[in-house]
């Protein structure tokens, strides 16, 4: 845009007036959804933060009992400018996953690497003895 001799450079966005609404809501219907924070999750077979099969088994509940969303964390790939800078909503990229919600029980290489059975077992011996040093404690 020029005005005389000023010279204007702005970004020009476009977007439609309303967001996508589902048939059955613009029709009035009321739905169930379901919003969780996926590394928030935690299970027997999880590694300290919930997995890809910590969420299947919340989209298998959830459809169960009759959700009919469920919204989640982003899962995209996170920026690590500084240790204290992580967050997963400061997402690097969408188009490559957050690695760090792999279930790698799961993983054929995984399950099939001593080294790794050895390590594994080792930390959850480790894990059991904080437990039995915890519970002597009290």
């Amino acid at each position: 845009l020029k005005i005389e001799e000023l010279d204007f450079e702005s970004f020009i966005i476009i977007a439609p007036r309303f967001a996508y609404l589902p048939p059955s809501i613009e029709k009035g219907e009321k739905l169930l959804g379901l919003g969780l924070q996926l590394y928030s999750l935690k299970s027997k077979t999880s590694m300290g933060i919930g997995d890809f099969s910590n969420l299947k088994e919340i989209l298998k509940l959830s459809h169960k009992y009759g959700c009919d969303s469920v919204g989640i964390n982003p899962l995209g790939a996170m920026y690590f400018k500084s240790k204290k800078d992580v967050s997963p909503y400061r997402t690097l990229s969408r188009e490559y996953f957050n690695y760090i919600y792999l279930d790698l029980t799961v993983v054929e290489d995984f399950k099939k690497s001593l080294k790794i059975q050895k390590i594994i077992s080792f930390l959850l011996f480790l894990k059991n003895v904080n437990k039995l040093a915890f519970f002597l404690l009290v």
